[in-house]
């Protein structure tokens, strides 16, 4: 099975330019309508930074993929990407059977600030004519350390332990979150990141963890690492859901940083594609 060449599409918008997504279509022999999952950090990443996973995915699922070429802070503040991607799930819902895709088998996913935006988008559009099969967040962004949550705090440990960890660290973080510059190492932080980003630190767009409305999101699969900062979002995030009775599962990948498997040469890269797959079928059957 292969994904042939995939096009662009430009949704016109009249506020912009208009929004750039892809959609990756396996050659599959089935006419079966297939799932479709609209894929989307804050400061970095783009399509084809993302290419080989979305492929992965759509040919192994097998799924329809739509990536969102959403806009990036810091030269577009929050909550530009939100908006990008609430505005992609708007077009995939409207355009899943054009496209060859099963409306009832939706799903959003993405990794770090896109696994964040995996969740915000679905607690964005609860109240919307959008049935959202399930959520796969990939070692996501689900709280701001200044905005974690009091019953929560004590257990809130990764972010201050990854002072030196691979691929992304507490200062990463930190200028991810806009809480470093020239000038100091941490100035004010809500200060800052209302600057760049137009959200405080419990925003519960971006802190997740601040949702009230957890409990209404469908099954969701999580990935977490535990040498990456954000290895407690998602810990703590699972623990919600499961207060919350949501249906939901977590692969943890022991040692391994933020992102591991964008290095080809490790050899735990095959097993997250794997897992990856799995996690699909799991929110798609439940």
């Amino acid at each position: 099975m292969s994904v042939p060449i995939h096009p662009d599409w430009l949704l016109e918008r009249a506020t912009d330019s208009g929004l750039r997504v892809r959609v990756f279509t396996p050659e599959v022999a089935t006419q079966d309508p297939l799932p479709v999952g609209v894929y989307g950090g804050w400061a970095s990443g783009n399509i084809e930074a993302e290419e080989a996973t979305c492929i992965h995915v759509a040919v192994q699922v097998p799924s329809i993929i739509i990536a969102v070429a959403y806009r990036l802070a810091p030269e577009f503040k929050a909550p530009a990407a939100h908006n990008d991607a609430v505005d992609a799930l708007i077009w995939a819902w409207k355009n899943v059977s054009g496209l060859g895709g099963d409306q009832t088998r939706l799903f959003t996913i993405g990794g770090s600030a896109g696994g964040n935006l995996a969740i915000s988008v679905v607690l964005k559009t609860l109240d919307q004519e959008i049935n959202v099969t399930g959520i796969v967040a990939i070692v996501p962004v689900t709280v701001h350390p200044d905005g974690v949550p009091s019953k929560h705090r004590s257990a809130y440990k990764s972010y201050a332990e990854s002072v030196a960890t691979p691929v992304i660290n507490k200062t990463t973080m930190d200028i991810f979150f806009g809480t470093y510059n020239a000038l100091s190492i941490r100035p004010a932080l809500v200060d800052i990141l209302l600057e760049n980003y137009g959200a405080a630190p419990t925003d519960p767009s971006i802190s997740l963890l601040c949702n009230p409305r957890i409990g209404e999101l469908p099954p969701t699969y999580l990935v977490s690492c535990t040498a990456d900062p954000l290895r407690d979002d998602a810990r703590l995030f699972k623990q919600e859901l499961d207060n919350h009775k949501v249906p939901n599962k977590i692969t943890e990948y022991e040692g391994m940083p933020h992102y591991f498997w964008i290095f080809p040469q490790l050899k735990q890269r095959a097993q997250f594609l794997d897992d990856l797959v799995n996690g699909i079928w799991f929110i798609l059957g439940q």
